[in-house]
């Protein structure tokens, strides 16, 4: 991988739509939605995320693919994106003692990586996503970076959600 832990299932397909920070700030935030349409579960699993720094500068935006048809739910989008903005703020080179804040309007992914419960089943077609977001958040806390996160309403995640379903527009 290095993307996403989807490479080996069907392949991301992903729209960097913009990245301009020469120097990555020392606190950002960062929204992230996932979508399945035009069926949950069944239809095509997309992401969203966006990026800014402390001052509500976008830095980076990004929306995809993570797969169609049979395993492609709402929870699978919402934890791949939650890893595509953990791995965007690695990208940016972020240094050890930066801060993230990162929203979401998923309450499962959000309790999840806040240690609050655990996967009802092992075999849970979001189980592997789940997990590839808790290694991007533990690689991000070994580089010496806090990271909050919080849940969000929908309404304060509107960005994040127009980018997973422009994802849906990225054909195969």
């Amino acid at each position: 991988m290095d993307r996403l832990a989807v490479d080996a299932v069907d392949g991301l397909e992903s729209n960097r739509l913009d990245v301009c920070a020469a120097v990555p700030p020392r606190t950002l935030v960062a929204y992230a939605d996932g979508a399945c349409e035009p069926v949950n579960p069944g239809g095509t699993a997309t992401f969203g995320v966006v990026l800014y720094d402390e001052h509500g500068q976008e830095l980076a935006a990004e929306c995809g693919v993570i797969m169609r048809g049979l395993g492609a739910t709402n929870n699978v989008a919402e934890f791949a994106a939650a890893a595509c903005a953990m791995q965007l703020v690695r990208a940016l080179g972020v240094p050890p003692g930066s801060h993230l804040t990162l929203h979401g309007d998923s309450q499962l992914w959000v309790r999840l990586l806040n240690g609050i419960g655990r996967p009802r089943t092992l075999d849970a077609p979001y189980v592997p996503f789940y997990e590839q977001a808790g290694d991007e958040l533990a690689a991000l806390r070994a580089d010496g970076i806090t990271v909050t996160i919080t849940w969000v309403p929908r309404e304060q995640n509107q960005r994040a959600d127009a980018l997973s379903k422009r994802a849906l527009t990225v054909r195969a």
